[in-house]
């Protein structure tokens, strides 16, 4: 075994696995309401719409109220 080998595979070998490994992407949703009434009634349908498409807030999506 030459000895350039050696040394790539055992650097290779001593990162750890999650040098490798992205973090999870989040996506950032705000919007900017000048309605009155109850926020839920606007979050609501909002978050069951992100649901359905596989986003969860806490996990990979925050909203924000301004």
């Amino acid at each position: 075994m030459e000895r350039r080998h050696f040394l790539y595979g055992g650097a290779a070998l001593a990162l750890p696995s999650s040098a490798w490994a992205q973090a999870p992407r989040r996506y950032r949703v705000a919007w900017r309401s000048f309605a009155t009434g109850e926020p839920s009634s606007f979050l609501d349908p909002l978050r069951e719409g992100f649901q359905d498409h596989g986003y969860l807030e806490g996990r990979n999506l925050v909203l924000e109220s301004q």
